[in-house]
């Protein structure tokens, strides 16, 4: 049977009795629980192997789901399909080796929710790029609003979410250790307030569930399939901060189960109020009032990494310039990188100016740490590529790029999922801007959202229906 133009809009049923070999009956294309997501099912009177397959106008690339699970009751999720555009679905029954189409189904994929600020192509060279296709995870802020996407290349939205309770805003997305759903936090906007939560969503939103994460902000980790971590306020009243008593937040790490619904599971595994574990005192770091209303924010912790290589965390905590290793299991704290507790010096031919100042990281890997190294005022930013020398306690800058601007809020470098590829995947935050840069600072690609939204935290995923592994690179 060939394919024939059947426009039945959306939740469109086609019947499709009369193939030979094994029809399709009863097809059934519907619109996902997420915009950008397809439901397809349908019946065959033999067994077969399904494959979806659905084209954007008459000339689009076609997009095709993996094969289903052979049988003769099917039930396929399509993903990557641009939000509020219209699609030509069909299926392939592969019954025993012989191929049989369906016919045609129009399916108008539902729009991204209202508020959800839209993005536009710009510069790039595209012979640059590491490969073609894949999509970019994100998190962003805009006008007091906050949510969650994936873009494609094409700068068009392929998955979005912003359904956040009123008073709290997102600190960032991720994507799951089990290569099939997306996990985000949320925070009091005011910051003072404990309504932490996590969100793992199923890519295609049929299934999600919310940990309580106690006093969480800005950033956390799923160290294995299961478990969570988190950057955790601590409130101190009349602590000694240089000799005199402030009012003041510090930083913890938590931990705890996945898709636990209340506290009581969760457990502190690090905190800087333990003089053990933070020997280094505190001092005024400048920020009184600035973050946390009636608070002396000492440390603004804003990143949160798990090294698989040896089971640990590390923290960076902005306004002291310092990022701290913390062992996963006992909860020790392993040594401490740059700011007045610094334990390291400079090997050979890296100076001490070459250290990260009010920065952010998201990728560290074995003793490698990429950096998003924001700098005070005059400085514009710069991205960073450090080795850290455990044994002989040194630390050494391999890499970096000097960027024209500086970005004082957030901002992000990762390493590009693909085999073979050097690029990387850079959010310049206040910019609105997601890019795929080279390390001479060549861009591959870019994508700008409109004007006054922020991009927060990126991740590239190549695979939308697996991407075991992209957040988590060894």
């Amino acid at each position: 049977m060939n394919r024939s133009g059947m426009a039945l809009g959306i939740g469109a049923v086609a019947l499709l009795a009369g193939c030979p070999g094994g029809a399709a009956q009863d097809l059934v294309v519907e619109n996902g629980e997420i915009p950008g997501t397809a439901k397809i099912t349908f019946t065959s009177s033999k067994a077969g192997t399904p494959t979806v397959k659905a084209q954007l106008g008459e000339d689009g690339d076609i997009l095709s789901t993996p094969a289903g699970a052979e049988g003769t009751e099917h039930a396929l999720t399509m993903l990557g399909l641009k939000t509020g555009r219209t699609y030509t679905v069909w299926v392939e029954l592969d019954v025993d080796g012989k191929v049989r189409t369906s016919d045609e189904v129009e399916l108008v994929v539902n729009p991204p929710p209202v508020g959800v600020p839209s993005f536009t192509l710009g510069e790039g060279d595209s012979s640059l790029s590491c490969a073609e296709g894949g999509y970019f995870l994100f998190s962003y802020l805009d006008s007091n609003a906050s949510g969650v996407g994936i873009i494609d290349r094409d700068g068009a939205y392929v998955w979005a979410w912003n359904d956040v309770p009123d008073g709290l805003s997102i600190g960032r997305a991720r994507a799951g250790r089990d290569g099939r759903s997306i996990h985000w936090n949320y925070a009091d906007e005011g910051r003072v307030d404990d309504l932490g939560a996590n969100v793992r969503m199923s890519i295609d939103g049929s299934e999600s569930c919310t940990t309580r994460t106690e006093w969480s902000h800005h950033d956390f980790v799923e160290p294995e399939v299961g478990e969570l971590a988190w950057n955790a306020y601590e409130f101190e009243e009349d602590l000694d901060v240089g000799g005199k008593p402030l009012d003041t937040a510090v930083d913890a790490i938590y931990d705890g189960p996945l898709c636990a619904d209340d506290a009581t599971d969760t457990q502190y595994l690090w905190t800087m109020l333990d003089p053990e574990q933070w020997p280094h005192g505190f001092w005024n770091s400048g920020n009184v009032n600035q973050f946390l209303p009636g608070w002396h924010e000492f440390s603004h912790g804003n990143s949160l990494a798990y090294v698989e290589a040896d089971d640990s965390y590390l923290a960076m905590f902005r306004w002291i310039d310092t990022v701290v290793k913390v062992d996963r299991q006992s909860g020790d704290r392993l040594w401490t990188l740059g700011g007045r507790g610094n334990e390291f010096t400079p090997a050979a031919g890296t100076v001490e100016d070459d250290l990260f100042l009010q920065s952010h990281f998201s990728d560290a890997w074995d003793d490698q740490i990429l950096v998003f190294d924001n700098r005070p005022r005059p400085d514009n930013s710069r991205l960073a590529q450090f080795t850290i020398d455990e044994e002989n306690m040194t630390y050494s800058r391999d890499w970096f790029l000097q960027l024209d601007s500086r970005e004082n809020l957030l901002g992000d470098v990762r390493r590009m999922p693909v085999e073979g590829c050097d690029n990387l995947a850079v959010a310049l935050s206040t910019q609105g801007r997601i890019l795929e840069m080279t390390r001479d600072g060549d861009v591959a690609w870019s994508a700008g959202l409109a004007l006054g939204a922020a991009v927060t935290r990126i991740t590239y995923l190549p695979d939308l229906y697996d991407f075991t592994g992209v957040e988590y690179q060894p």
